[in-house]
């Protein structure tokens, strides 16, 4: 049988996995929202599942995320004794 980390690195085991999340995350909302409606549950789940976001919306999500981990992500601590060395510890 194979692992997780192969089954992920396969082109369509991936899209499997991910869609798996999306819907185990999505359960408890559209359960609460299933409740609160009088949609069922599974019709509310086959919407969520069939959203098309379009692509701008993506790549300004992408450009985003790229600008906040480059504003947060850890600087290099230049000391005397890495300075002579060469290494560069992060903090």
């Amino acid at each position: 049988m194979k692992s997780l980390r192969e089954f992920w690195s396969d082109a369509v085991g991936s899209k499997v996995i991910a869609a798996a999340i999306i819907a185990i995350l999505s359960t408890p909302i559209l359960s609460c929202y299933s409740l609160i409606t009088t949609k069922p549950f599974f019709d509310l789940l086959v919407e969520f599942l069939s959203i098309k976001i379009a692509l701008w919306i993506v790549l300004l999500f992408t450009v985003l995320v790229s600008i906040i981990y480059f504003i947060v992500r850890p600087k290099p601590i230049l000391t005397a004794s890495t300075a002579s060395n060469r290494t560069v510890k992060y903090g």
